[in-house]
């Protein structure tokens, strides 16, 4: 009866620690990886602004992230746009509100 007691227990101990720690090797595996971000971001601050300057290499590529992108940047608008008009027509159609999807939009 004791051992029977015991080996329940043992598999509810057991079961609690495991709980735990997959929360805590979670939370450690977020926390590193926001740590690494935070360095990332950190470091590239003070590069940017480290001897010799390179702005004109800043600002060329920020000219060809920016401009070079325009065609993506507009597809990717144009049909999320056309996606989300088409669902906000379906739902306002129950309602008999059709008139307002373009504000909407």
């Amino acid at each position: 009866m004791i051992k029977a007691w015991i080996d329940v227990r043992q598999k509810v101990n057991s079961s609690i620690d495991n709980f735990f720690w997959g929360i805590s090797s979670k939370a450690i595996e977020f926390f590193s990886t926001a740590g690494a971000v935070i360095i990332f971001f950190w470091q590239s601050i003070k590069l940017a602004f480290k001897r010799p300057f390179r702005f004109e290499e800043i600002v060329k590529h920020l000219e060809f992230i920016g401009n070079k992108s325009i065609l993506i940047i507009c597809l990717t608008g144009s049909f999320t746009g056309m996606a989300m008009a088409y669902q906000i027509y379906l739902g306002f159609k129950l309602v008999n509100a059709v008139n307002l999807v373009g504000p909407t939009v």
